[in-house]
């Protein structure tokens, strides 16, 4: 019997555990790994994860986790030409049914430590078949309570175990069935490559367990509730197995549109062991195999995908789980396999830790709107448009006397001075440094200053720096042409200005015309020559790495002459890099 009972039975512990202490709580770094952890979500049974499988990782200490999974089935699988069943109203065999499953799944889970996570698993579920009587089977609170640890080994492999509980009731009854009590433990491994030295979105997990399954003890009452033994469709509606089983859970998911999106992939397979040493009767009421002559071994293809549209915490799934083995073929030690089962869910996760309050500290001064005797008065605009920039930053250079000033809406601003002659540096996010200037006479009049701006070609982003064109080469050379002198040298100045920028992956990328090995050789190549240009140019050589992908990562499909061109391009990854200094207070 699987899925979950009351959450209430969840460790008052889990809880109430104290809250632990960011280390760095003002490390915005930090906070942003604490946001993208509140996308991680349950498994059906419990524990972070996929669908099924569980990952030997979790959220960050102190979030919670809540889930509801719902399932649906309807098909006729169980009765058929070479397993017929029993007919209750008597006569002839019957060769095809028709079943129905419906059934809900609540979870919880908290992450306790950074290498402990406990979860509750509680859900009821339903089953109809027209070949059976009574017709419905039910089942309502079905419980799992666990612990997980985990550790992560390197920045891409981490492993755990996970020790759980499982508490079943009976057919149509609340209480807990207690000669049914199971337990499960299992062994974790996940490899996120995320973390890799080249991130790739994608975690692969495997789990390993060992599932101590009495659900048949609950068979006992049943059956002496109907006055027969119980039949391949009874065990089916009530998910029973009479023997234990080996565990083997493989899952992978990737991840796309910057997280939100995450589809998954996972495959499961379950090796009965007969622990119980359960002797199987031939001549069953079903006409069901033996495992002692028939192995069957259950499998399923779980495809699947979550979603996370709303607000960060908040997730979606959608999975169908379609049966490989176990589905046409039954014996009596295990419940058969349904030929798909089609899951939909919805997922909330909440972060305890307080985040800190912002300090921010108010470094120059908005122009002021009054008019002052002897300023200078200007507007800060694109070059060849008159539009304003708003919070362009103007600063009398070589005067440090004179407080900069801030653009206001209009894009214009004022600088009261004393007579003389003057420099004005202005800085805009997105646009070239530039400046202008005037010269204040000794009569306190207002000098008009035209300051037009150029947009950057280079913009220092959250994992990139990007670039508003492209380097030009030489054709079928490494060779940088002389037109792209002006970006390459506002490349450079972009990184030494930016020295917390510690590790660049400078990448060359081809499109798909030509052979591929030339293609890898040629961006190769490009990679190498562009890094020597930026070392030759001031920028530490250590803070750069080159590596071509050839034709192997196209922006977009290589259909016509513009298309690839954009895939014919120098792209420049943040590897590295150390957090932004806290404003001076």
């Amino acid at each position: 019997m699987q899925t979950p009972k009351a959450l209430t039975l969840l460790p008052l512990a889990l809880l109430l555990a104290p809250r632990p202490a960011l280390a760095d709580a003002t490390d915005a770094d930090a906070w942003r790994e604490r946001d993208r952890q509140l996308s991680e979500q349950d498994t059906r049974g419990g524990g972070v994860g996929l669908l099924h499988t569980q990952h030997a990782e979790s959220g960050a200490p102190g979030q919670l986790r809540l889930g509801f999974v719902s399932e649906l089935f309807g098909a006729g699988f169980l009765c058929t030409t070479s397993y017929p069943c029993p007919n209750p109203r008597g006569g002839a065999k019957l060769t095809s049914d028709s079943v129905s499953h419906l059934g809900a799944t609540l979870t919880l889970s908290a992450t306790l430590t950074d290498w402990l996570e406990g979860y509750a698993a509680t859900g009821a579920y339903g089953d109809s078949d027209s070949a059976n009587r009574p017709a419905l089977l039910q089942v309502f609170g079905d419980t799992q309570l666990g612990l997980k640890a985990f550790h992560p080994v390197s920045k891409v492999l981490h492993v755990g175990g996970s020790a759980e509980l499982d508490l079943v009731n009976g057919s149509g009854a609340v209480g807990l069935a207690g000669a049914g009590t199971g337990a499960k433990l299992r062994l974790l491994g996940t490899a996120d490559l995320r973390g890799a030295e080249h991130p790739l979105p994608l975690r692969v997990s495997l789990n390993l367990g060992y599932s101590v399954d009495n659900t048949a003890e609950v068979l006992s009452a049943y059956e002496s509730a109907v006055g027969a033994p119980a039949t391949r469709i009874e065990r089916f509606g009530l998910e029973v197995n009479r023997v234990d089983h080996v565990d083997l859970g493989l899952g992978a998911e990737t991840f796309l549109a910057d997280d939100h999106v995450r589809p998954f992939l996972e495959y499961s397979l379950l090796v009965p062991v007969n622990r119980q040493g359960y002797v199987c009767p031939l001549k069953n009421p079903s006409g069901d195999g033996c495992l002692s002559n028939d192995v069957v071994v259950p499998s399923k293809l779980t495809l699947g995908a979550r979603f996370s549209p709303w607000k960060h915490g908040m997730t979606a799934i959608a999975a169908l789980d379609v049966g490989v083995t176990g589905v046409g073929n039954f014996i009596e030690e295990v419940a058969p396999t349904p030929p798909w089962m089609l899951y939909l869910g919805l997922g909330w996760a909440v972060d305890t830790q307080e985040r800190p309050p912002v300090e921010r500290l108010q470094v120059v001064e908005r122009a002021i709107p009054a008019r002052a005797p002897g300023e200078l008065r200007g507007l800060v605009h694109p070059k060849d448009r008159g539009d304003g920039i708003v919070d362009a930053i103007v600063t009398p250079e070589g005067h440090p006397e004179i407080t900069a000033r801030a653009t206001g809406a209009d894009g214009r601003f004022a600088v009261p001075v004393p007579p003389g002659s003057y420099k004005l540096v202005v800085r805009a996010k997105g646009y070239r440094d530039g400046a202008c200037g005037g010269e204040m006479g000794d009569a306190a009049v207002d000098v008009p200053v035209d300051c037009p701006l150029e947009p950057a070609m280079v913009q220092v982003m959250a994992n990139e720096i990007t670039i508003d064109r492209q380097i030009q080469f030489q054709v079928d050379s490494a060779i940088i042409l002389p037109e792209s002198d002006g970006l390459m040298r506002e490349i450079a100045d972009t990184l030494i200005k930016n020295p917390r920028i510690t590790r660049v992956e400078v990448q060359g990328h081809t499109d798909s015309s030509g052979e591929a090995d030339y293609n890898q050789k040629l961006s190769e190549q490009r990679a190498l020559a562009v890094r020597a240009w930026l070392a030759a140019n001031g920028v530490a050589p250590e803070r750069l790495v080159a590596h071509g992908y050839g034709e192997e990562r196209p922006l977009i499909p290589n259909v016509t002459r513009g298309m690839k061109a954009q895939n014919r391009r120098v792209q420049f990854i943040i590897l590295e890099q150390s957090p932004e200094a806290p404003a001076a207070k």
